[in-house]
């Protein structure tokens, strides 16, 4: 068995994030970063290098480490990153567990060191129990997401899905045009486009498959959903202006739940909505018309190495100079 399979295997039966993957490690390193995979002790972890100005940089975690949360543990891991990576000259770690927020948790990180920061990934999401039945999924939602399911589907909306790279590739540039004009729509910031080519290529255990809407053969919305485990992921998704009447964002997201729950899929991850955040208004609302279950993550915390550093970093971070 080789170490691809193997990491993913114990990655997947810790029900750890698609974050964890070796196939999101491989997007890093397409990415141009150095990444690091350390197991020890039942211990695992995918470690990031994010490049700095003047030559610095920090490690990052994401969703990580996967193990228990408990300070011996936590000692463990860092010992391994210290011999494994020498810190690789970065001035702070940074971590995002994937664990449900509690006091215990918070209180371990605070005394271990750690300093709770802005959240990298979402804290909160929307998660949906995809072992219901379609019929009990349809009965859980708001009347008008029914509703709208149901004009879309008479009103000729068509969803094509692509799950190979040679298929999905040939969605991409329409996908990004879209996604620029949406972004741009909301005023939402959004990651450069070789991120997102990345996105799309993912194949093998931590996949990516797009799904896209149809009105009368043009692509009026694009969605991206990951698979990893038994999850699926709505990662993002981006739809035209004035084709509100035939409510396709919510058509394509109701066939991407149908496809996770046939593909045997345990859990449909919203990917993130806010309580606070009144640019997600919005979007919070759409992704809970589906019904589901609130879930808010533990966030994230910085492990400082270098007191100095960290605090010209974080003054530089405030007015957004880097």
């Amino acid at each position: 068995m080789n170490e691809q399979l193997l990491w993913n295997q114990n990655i997947i039966s810790k029900n750890a994030s698609f974050l964890q993957s070796w196939e999101w490690g491989e997007l890093q390193k397409h990415l141009g970063r150095d990444i690091f995979r350390l197991h020890i002790d039942g211990i695992s972890s995918l470690i990031i290098r994010y490049p700095l100005p003047l030559k610095q940089s920090y490690l990052y975690v994401p969703h990580g480490f996967v193990g228990e949360w408990r300070e011996k543990d936590m000692k463990v891991f860092f010992n391994e990153i210290r011999k494994k990576t020498h810190f690789h000259k970065s001035f702070f770690i940074r971590i995002d567990p994937f664990e449900k927020k509690s006091e215990v948790l918070g209180k371990t990180l605070s005394r271990f060191g750690f300093k709770k920061v802005n959240s990298v990934q979402p804290e909160e999401t929307l998660l949906l129990d995809l072992t219901l039945s379609k019929e009990d999924l349809l009965k859980n939602m708001e009347h008008d997401t029914r509703y709208s399911i149901r004009a879309a589907e008479k009103r000729g909306v068509e969803v094509v899905q692509a799950s190979v790279y040679d298929e999905k590739k040939k969605y991409f540039d329409v996908f990004w045009e879209i996604f620029k004009k949406t972004n741009s729509r909301h005023q939402l910031r959004a990651y450069p486009k070789k991120y997102y080519e990345g996105i799309f290529s993912l194949e093998g255990e931590c996949r990516s498959e797009v799904f896209c809407a149809m009105v009368e053969k043009r692509i009026v919305a694009v969605a991206v959903v990951l698979f990893f485990g038994k999850r699926a992921t709505y990662l993002f998704a981006a739809s035209e202006y004035g084709y509100g009447r035939y409510n396709a964002p919510t058509f394509l997201l109701w066939n991407a739940i149908c496809a996770a729950k046939e593909k045997n899929m345990e859990i449909f991850d919203f990917w993130g909505i806010s309580n606070t955040k009144k640019e997600w208004a919005g979007v919070t609302a759409f992704k809970r018309s589906f019904g589901g279950y609130e879930v808010q993550y533990e966030g994230t915390w910085d492990y400082v190495l270098n007191i100095p550093k960290y605090v010209a970093y974080s003054l530089l971070k405030k007015i957004k100079c880097i």
